[in-house]
């Protein structure tokens, strides 16, 4: 009789050891995921000193030029017109195009650039291409017209952040005297003589050193198709504020400063995305959203749209279409 106390102590004994062990399994367990979920969603990395570093840092850390040149600008120009801009040139349009759009370059030569005054000049930006008549064709379209700006890089979607490059640095170089650099694609529509009213009536805006378009906020960054991103490249989701591509205005000062940035971040061939809106944060360069620019998915024009100024510029336009809005332009003109 005396020893069933002991036995009946000793079950209680193992009953609360594996009760024990169970209970700090779970709490465990419970700790690791725990800590996992904060690590994950802080998405903590390590400074070379081995502190946390937060993705909010990371982000800030990711627009700070790096130390040592990693995409040097080296573009030689093999037609640049180095005499296309004079001391009376206010506003300077680059274009970039490809090399066989000869059919669009004259749509726009005979169309809104002809509205161009003394203020205002044009110039095209290609690469050269890999087949030799196309090549040949551009060097003689650039010494009849002279607008032509053509440098030694392959025609390319991936180098079109390199083409706009080149036209802001050319435009730095040769248009000194200039106010704004204009980028517009080839498949666009500029209402030139309005464009140069807001510019020059509109004294609220602080041009030095700003960037004027239609402006978007926090664009996704694509990681597949033909704007696709790599994660090397550029880590995080959405890209910084920056100004649609198919038309935006450049304060001529700050041009030099944005190629010279370049070759101290990552290049993107997001063109938009990446001098706008990367390039622009890194120098700190100021947006404005202006009225009446446009944007890849923008509703196609109509003429009455420049005739009544609610437009500065329409994109996705053929060579037709430009010229068809462009008679009406001028009909309405002369009536």
């Amino acid at each position: 009789m005396t020893k069933k106390p002991c036995k009946l102590s000793k079950w209680i004994v193992k009953a609360m050891i594996i009760v024990a062990v169970f209970i700090f399994a779970i709490l465990f367990m419970w700790h690791k995921f725990y800590s996992r979920k904060i690590v994950s969603h802080k998405n903590f990395t390590l400074n070379g000193d081995g502190k946390r570093k937060t993705q909010d840092e990371r982000y800030a850390d990711y627009f700070i030029l790096r130390k040592n040149k990693i995409n040097p600008f080296s573009v030689n120009f093999t037609s640049m017109n180095e005499n296309l801009c004079d001391g009376r040139t206010y506003l300077i349009i680059i274009i970039p195009s490809k090399v066989q759009n000869s059919r669009q370059r004259h749509a726009i030569r005979s169309t809104w650039a002809m509205t161009s005054s003394a203020l205002v000049k044009h110039v095209f930006l290609v690469g050269y291409s890999l087949n030799t008549s196309w090549n040949d064709n551009i060097r003689k379209e650039s010494r009849v017209f002279k607008d032509i700006l053509q440098g030694d890089f392959v025609d390319s979607y991936y180098n079109l952040t390199l083409n706009i490059l080149m036209g802001l640095e050319w435009s730095h170089l040769f248009c000194y005297n200039a106010t704004f650099i204009l980028k517009a694609d080839d498949d666009t529509f500029v209402n030139t003589p309005y464009l140069l009213h807001v510019l020059q009536t509109n004294v609220s805006f602080d041009y030095r050193g700003v960037i004027i378009g239609k402006l978007n906020r926090d664009g996704k960054v694509r990681r597949n198709g033909v704007w696709k991103v790599g994660t090397d490249s550029y880590p995080f989701p959405h890209y910084p504020n920056y100004m649609f591509g198919n038309t935006y205005l450049v304060s001529r000062n700050i041009a030099n400063r944005l190629v010279k940035a370049s070759e101290y971040m990552p290049y993107l061939p997001i063109e938009d995305a990446y001098i706008t809106g990367i390039l622009a944060k890194s120098i700190r360069t100021k947006h404005q959203h202006m009225n009446g620019f446009t944007f890849w998915y923008d509703t196609p024009p109509k003429a009455c749209d420049f005739l009544n100024s609610k437009r500065i510029t329409a994109t996705k336009l053929s060579p037709r279409m430009m010229e068809f809005i462009w008679a009406k332009i001028t009909l309405s003109q002369v009536a």
